[in-house]
């Protein structure tokens, strides 16, 4: 029954990042280039790292950020990074560049495996 509930979750979690990368796409149709003005590094347990740095951009003279992270690149304060931002709400942007569109499709994929166990468990108890 926990499979269950697991794959459950994965669904709606991979069905919001699913809307989330969809209304970007859609809403965030114009472009600015953005200064990398804050970088940290976190070292994983078993190798490689995660950069996680902060974008600073400038629209109508507003000054904005957003953060962004990767697990394959290396930023460096000063880096100029390009960034798509909805032109009624500037603040509501995105990193073309760094996005991981798989990860909705992850969350399905996973989800739907801790359904199958979920459901072939739930069958097998039942018989």
């Amino acid at each position: 029954m926990s499979a269950i509930l697991v794959g459950i979750v994965l669904l709606i979690l991979g069905c919001i990042q699913f809307a989330d990368t969809a209304h970007n796409m859609e809403s965030c149709v114009s472009s600015t280039t953005g200064t990398v003005t804050y970088v940290s590094t976190s070292h994983r347990m078993r190798g490689g790292t995660d950069d996680r740095a902060t974008v600073s951009y400038n629209v109508d003279n507003i000054e904005y950020s957003i953060s962004i992270s990767t697990t394959n690149h290396r930023f460096s304060k000063g880096d100029m990074i390009k960034i798509k931002y909805n032109p009624d709400s500037p603040s509501d942007s995105y990193c073309p560049d760094y996005t991981s569109n798989a990860s909705p499709f992850v969350f399905f994929i996973l989800s739907i495996i801790m359904l199958v166990i979920g459901i072939s468990s739930a069958v097998k108890l039942h018989l």
